[in-house]
C-alpha cells in the first residue's frame, strides 16, 4: 500500500527557510530536476548527519542548517546554488503535493473527519483537549491545502513531475 505522504512533505515546506522561498526564480526544467535527484539523497545524508551532531529536535534546527556556510559549501560542490536547490525542493514537493492531493484528496477528508469524530466522542480527553486536537489537527489540514495549491508552481513544473513522479518517489523513498 502507498504511504502517504503528506505530512513529511508540509514539514519539508515548512523548513524551506522564507529567504529562499522569496527570491525570484525561473521554472526548473527536465535537466535540472535530473541533477536534482542525482543530488538529492547525498543532501538528505548530509542533513541527516547534521542532525546526528546537533539536537535535530530542537525548534528552528533545520532552518539554521540550511543556512550554514557547511550545508552551503555541501551544495555548491555539487554545483548548485543554495537558493536554486531549496527553490527547486520546494516545488518538486509541492509537485508531489498537488499529485498526492488530487489522487488520495477523498481518503484524506475521509480520514480526517472519522479522526475528528473520534476526538470529539472520546471519553478520556476533556473539552480543553478536545478544542487543542481539532485546532491542530485543522492547522495541519490548512498547511497540506496550501502546500499542494497548483497555482504555486510556475508553467510546466507540475507536468515535469507529473512525467517523472516514479522517479521522484524512487528517490523520496516512497512506496
Amino acid at each position: 500500500m502507498k504511504r502517504i505522504l503528506i505530512p513529511a512533505l508540509v514539514l519539508l515546506l515548512c523548513c524551506v527557510p522564507a529567504w529562499a522561498q522569496s527570491q525570484p526564480q525561473s521554472p526548473f526544467n527536465q535537466a535540472e530536476l535530473d541533477r536534482f535527484l542525482k543530488d538529492y539523497p547525498a543532501v538528505t545524508q548530509f542533513l541527516d548527519a547534521q542532525g546526528q551532531q546537533s539536537d535535530a529536535t530542537q525548534p528552528g534546527f533545520m532552518e539554521e542548517v540550511l543556512q550554514t556556510k557547511a550545508f552551503t559549501d555541501f551544495v555548491a560542490q555539487r554545483g548548485w546554488n543554495v537558493e536554486r536547490f531549496l527553490y527547486v525542493t520546494q516545488q518538486v514537493s509541492t509537485g508531489m503535493m498537488v499529485l498526492q492531493m488530487a489522487e488520495h484528496g477523498a481518503q484524506i477528508q475521509s480520514e480526517y473527519a472519522q479522526t475528528r469524530a473520534e476526538i470529539l466522542k472520546s471519553p478520556d480527553l476533556n473539552p480543553a483537549q478536545k478544542q487543542q486536537f481539532l485546532a491542530q489537527m485543522e492547522q495541519a489540514m490548512e498547511q497540506s491545502k496550501a502546500a499542494g495549491d497548483p497555482s504555486r508552481l510556475a508553467p510546466g513544473e507540475l507536468a515535469l513531475v507529473k512525467s517523472n513522479k516514479a522517479r521522484i518517489y524512487k528517490v523520496f523513498g516512497i512506496e
